[in-house]
């Protein structure tokens, strides 16, 4: 089940990039998706990224992110390959941050949730606020 809904969610992300790329010419379209080396999509209430990096670093990343943006991390847990990172808002909304592997050996997928049905503005800011960290 893992691997069927980590293919939906590199799809996802894929055709994002393909719809923001296609106006573009073949060579800048290239030149633009490797400068940035990122890919971010919301689906079905998760906010996605693909980051170079491995688990460990991506989790320091996500757990630093979340505490300057004023939520509280109260669990850390691995749950198989990947690495959940669990944190509650001043308003006690969850908030769940999932590193697994990528396709490249060399990146991770991050992938933000809030509560059940996702919020797509919490989830936003905080998978925004880990790229930031990680151009920075």
């Amino acid at each position: 089940m893992h691997h069927l809904r980590s293919a939906i969610r590199r799809s996802a992300a894929c055709l994002l990039l393909l719809a923001m790329l296609a106006p573009l010419s073949g060579c800048l379209a290239v030149a633009a998706a490797t400068a940035t080396g990122l890919i971010v999509a919301y689906t079905k209430g998760d906010t996605e990224a693909v980051v170079e990096d491995d688990i460990a670093g991506a989790t320091a990343v996500a757990k630093k992110t979340l505490a300057e943006l004023g939520y509280s991390v109260i669990q850390t847990e691995p749950d198989g390959v990947e690495q959940l990172v669990t944190a509650r808002t001043p308003t006690d909304k969850r908030i769940r941050v999932t590193i697994s592997p990528a396709d490249n050996p060399r990146h991770v997928e991050i992938a933000a949730r809030v509560e059940t049905f996702g919020d797509s503005a919490i989830s936003g800011e905080i998978i925004a606020r880990m790229l930031d960290a990680y151009r920075n």
